[in-house]
């Protein structure tokens, strides 16, 4: 196996370790701290992506986008919640999929 593939199988079969570690011995707001850097980590790479063209830029897409993770998990603490925010949610996709659909190629 080439080193480069190695180091990579490697790398993940730690992190699979810690995520498992973290959901099934570690209390529930640690679980919910590790998706947050995790999903502030994409946030920060797809601002990058989004061409954000400076870093203060890019921190305040990252912060925008932790705040409003922190507020869905807040906002969904009970089970009717939960199902309203997950029904708000598929239908943000399939209004992003009939806005894709339509609009003009680039």
């Amino acid at each position: 196996m080439p080193s480069g593939l190695r180091a990579r199988v490697v790398t993940a079969l730690l992190l699979a370790a810690a995520v498992i570690f973290i959901l099934f011995w570690l209390p529930p707001g640690v679980a919910v701290l590790a998706v947050m850097i995790v999903v502030a980590a994409g946030a920060w790479e797809w601002a990058g992506l989004a061409g954000l063209p400076s870093s203060g830029a890019r921190l305040g897409y990252t912060a925008a986008v932790g705040v409003a993770t922190a507020l869905a998990w807040a906002c969904t603490e009970t089970v009717p919640a939960r199902i309203a925010f997950l029904w708000m949610t598929a239908g943000w996709w399939l209004v992003a999929l009939a806005w894709l659909a339509v609009a003009p190629a680039r």
